[in-house]
């Protein structure tokens, strides 16, 4: 073993050293001061141990100037730092399936807040298209906007003499649009109606 460390590096023995203090979940101090007074568990003073083998091999060599962190080796570095133990207490067989179930819930959480502020945006956006003066069934873009974010089609529950159910088909002959294109339309808007139901769900951001 002794072979192995002596041919390390300086850089690499500095690495070496704080991987294993990460290791044990103390701070350098704390460490030091249960080892001086032997009170480590068995696995912790195996560390302090190498530590302090390390330490004699450095002989007060200086530490490596630190560079910018990457996300791998930010990543990297939360691994050495993750104990075992305590991943086990918590349901996880491995640092790395830890970390892997973070980077999962992070990315969730991410898409659900980033869908709950298009779905505030759209709601939005529909509300002033509907409260504004503008025919919107004048011009093709106007009708295709208004077609995606409000609907021509009747939404209403209980129906009425107002009601308009075949609105979107007379505005699809004004304009010619085809079959395919009248599909699409209720296909673009039933999603926008479905993303901004979570604005009222979720809250806007």
């Amino acid at each position: 073993m002794s072979d192995t460390v002596i041919r390390k590096t300086p850089k690499e023995l500095h690495e070496q050293r704080a991987r294993l203090i990460a290791s044990t979940g103390l701070s350098e101090e704390v460490l030091r001061e249960r080892g001086e007074a032997f009170q480590l568990y068995p696995e912790h003073q195996a560390v302090w141990d190498t530590v302090q083998s390390i330490d004699y091999l450095l002989d007060g060599a200086e530490p490596p100037k630190s560079e910018p962190c990457t996300a791998d080796t930010l990543r990297s570095n939360l691994l050495h730092a993750l104990d075992f133990a305590q991943c086990a207490n918590l349901g996880y067989a491995t640092p790395e399936q830890m970390l892997d179930a973070y980077d999962t819930a992070h990315a969730t959480e991410q898409t659900v807040d980033d869908r709950q502020t298009l779905a505030a945006a759209l709601s939005g956006l529909e509300t002033l298209i509907v409260t504004s003066s503008r025919d919107w069934g004048t011009y093709r873009v106007d009708a295709w906007i208004w077609a995606v974010l409000v609907g021509w089609d009747c939404e209403e529950d209980q129906h009425n003499a107002s009601c308009s159910h075949e609105a979107l088909e007379g505005v699809a002959a004004a304009h010619g649009w085809t079959d395919d294109t009248v599909a699409k339309a209720r296909r673009y808007h039933d999603a926008v109606r479905r993303l901004t139901a979570e604005a009222e769900t979720g809250g806007a951001r």
